[in-house]
């Protein structure tokens, strides 16, 4: 049996962005007012949109 090195690599990377990003959004929502209320919601809206994009990615690859 072989184990490819390469993949936690290539695996880890994007679900911590999207952690990291949600969570500064919705601390950032929670502690700031004004603008960074609506950065932050932005923030949220990019990182869904993103995950949605790439599950819709993975299905038309048949994955």
């Amino acid at each position: 049996m072989t184990a490819t090195r390469g993949a936690p690599h290539r695996i880890w990377p994007i679900p911590a962005m999207i952690a990291a990003g949600t969570l500064i959004s919705l601390v950032g929502a929670l502690v700031a007012d004004g603008i960074w209320d609506r950065l932050a919601a932005l923030l949220l809206l990019v990182m869904s949109l993103y995950v949605l994009a790439a599950g819709l990615r993975l299905r038309e690859n048949g994955r």
